[in-house]
């Protein structure tokens, strides 16, 4: 397959509170089919020298018609300065399909006093029916 080779980002608009109750914080079904590259959480609160239990997010991937699949996921750090870029592990880039969602979770409350927040950055190429050879 021939990719246009240019990778774009997409900062989730909606920011996570890792102290807050568990679940997606966003969900996306792209209109075009894209290639997953690279899924990283952005702080813009710092967290504490000490947390309790560590807040876990993750990025799921549904395909069409089948079961959800996780594909990558994060667990908080202490002592994060805002502005801090961490990488969720585990990734292996994937195609998504039209039809298909991607899934931005927010899986463990964090425990801790200054909990941190964060936003979900997306770092992926698109796909259009031009560059598939």
């Amino acid at each position: 397959m021939a990719y246009r080779g240019r990778v774009e980002r997409m900062i989730v608009p909606k920011e996570t509170d890792l102290d807050a109750a568990v679940a997606d914080t966003w969900e996306w079904a792209p209109l075009y089919p894209i290639m997953v590259h690279k899924c990283t959480f952005i702080y813009s609160e710092a967290t504490d020298a000490a947390i309790a239990t560590p807040g876990v997010v993750s990025l799921d991937h549904t395909p069409s018609g089948a079961a959800r699949v996780e594909k990558a996921t994060y667990t908080a750090e202490v002592s994060q300065s805002i502005g801090t870029e961490k990488e969720l592990t585990t990734l292996v880039p994937f195609a998504v399909a039209t039809g298909d969602k991607l899934h931005f979770e927010h899986k463990t409350q964090q425990t801790a006093t200054e909990v941190g927040q964060g936003y979900f950055m997306l770092y992926y190429e698109p796909i259009t029916d031009h560059n598939i050879g």
